[in-house]
């Protein structure tokens, strides 16, 4: 526990967040608080750092203070530090009550949170991965983590003696809502190669190990490498892709350009770009496996696999796109128009993204949004269709 509250106090050092360290270093003071169980302990350090996050970060966005941009690293950061914590404090609290087992578990984060991606009052991916130590211990070390794995992802989320804390998803991991709360490691390996679908491939081109306690993490992260690279022939992963947009599109329709991840040529369209293009090109070049999509694109461009001048409009499109989303959240209009916003922030939200007025900024938007669906037509969606491979 002590190597998280270092880190913590190391994140709260910063001084790019005005209000930040006072916050968190205010909360972690050992000698301050009463003798508590380590689980509330970590507990306090959850609820610290959700506070932190949402207030602090908030309010130095729209201080001008820090860039929304750079804001996802913050809020990555915290979140990351938050399950490291309670992960380290659950597995205490588990093996005090009902004997330690050998083996090892990680948690392995999805989406945004994986990508460093994160914005103001996005919900957490997660997916928590275990081993046994031994094959004659796999009944009981299935227990055991199942126990880990229930208890940290209430304990992430809600409490009643604690409040919200974080939405937590878990819908990605092997089989959905049907599949076990802890994933054993060798499941994990088959569903990926035999099982899986092409958009459970493409989520797990930002899979990444956040929380670790044994180690065990290396492994499982070769692990996602691996079934990334045998993914389905270009044809078919170009096809799939392109179909699954399609069943978005008309399943969850935007509701208008500022819904910047559903739109026509918004963020889901330049994701699957980036996702396509790695899981086409990742067995031939590895090097094309970035979880941000932002290093994804420099990276796909410095290997051929896209041409200079899309990249470029690409990357545009992803800054103005996670800038905006950051504001949404700052301002708690996800979603909606930041027009909508107090008149008092307008200027340091315009000037955040360098936009000279609100007709600048829309035409910007909209350019973008342009730019990424035709560039979606030309690299994913004009593949003839094909059948998904088993």
């Amino acid at each position: 526990m002590l190597a998280c509250r270092s880190r913590l106090q190391g994140l709260a050092a910063e001084p790019a967040v005005h209000g930040l360290t006072r916050r968190v270093c205010g909360a972690f003071s050992a000698e301050s608080q009463p003798e508590t169980t380590e689980l509330d302990r970590a507990m306090q350090q959850a609820r610290a750092i959700h506070r932190a996050t949402v207030e602090g970060i908030r309010c130095a966005i729209l201080d001008g203070e820090l860039e929304p941009l750079a804001a996802a690293g913050w809020i990555t950061g915290a979140v990351e530090t938050c399950i490291a914590t309670m992960l380290e404090a659950v597995r205490f609290h588990v093996d005090e009550r009902h004997g330690s087992t050998p083996g090892g578990a990680a948690v392995l984060g999805m989406g945004k949170l994986g990508s460093r991606e994160l914005a103001l009052g996005a919900d957490l991916d997660l997916i928590f991965v275990c081993e046994a130590g031994s094959d004659s211990q796999a009944d009981r070390a299935t227990e055991h983590f199942h126990r880990i794995a229930q208890l940290l992802f209430s304990a992430l989320s809600w409490r009643p003696e604690a409040g919200h804390l974080y939405d937590i998803d878990m819908r990605l991991r092997p089989f959905g809502a049907d599949g076990p709360l802890a994933v054993s490691y060798s499941s994990f390996r088959n569903y990926y190669r035999h099982d899986r679908w092409t958009w459970e491939l493409q989520a797990l081109t930002r899979a990444r190990v956040i929380g670790d306690d044994s180690g065990f993490g290396r492994r499982l992260d070769r692990a996602v490498a691996d079934a990334i690279i045998h993914a389905p022939p270009a044809p078919i992963v170009l096809s799939d892709v392109a179909r699954m947009r399609r069943t978005m599109a008309r399943d969850q329709p935007a509701r208008s350009p500022w819904d910047l991840k559903r739109v026509s040529g918004g963020l889901v369209d330049l994701e699957f770009i980036v996702q396509a293009l790695q899981l086409v090109n990742a067995r031939a070049t590895p090097g094309v496996l970035c979880v941000n999509t932002g290093e994804a694109l420099m990276s796909l461009e410095r290997c051929g696999m896209l041409d200079g001048s899309h990249a470029d409009q690409l990357l545009d499109a992803w800054r103005l796109y996670s800038s905006l989303r950051q504001l949404q959240g700052a301002m708690g209009l996800k979603g909606m128009d930041l027009s909508q916003a107090p008149p008092e922030h307008h200027s340091v939200m315009l000037a955040s993204v360098g936009a000279l007025g609100w007709p600048d900024l829309t035409g910007r938007l909209l350019r973008a949004q342009v730019n990424v669906r035709r560039l979606f037509r030309e690299i994913v969606a004009s593949t003839p269709a094909r059948t998904q491979a088993a």
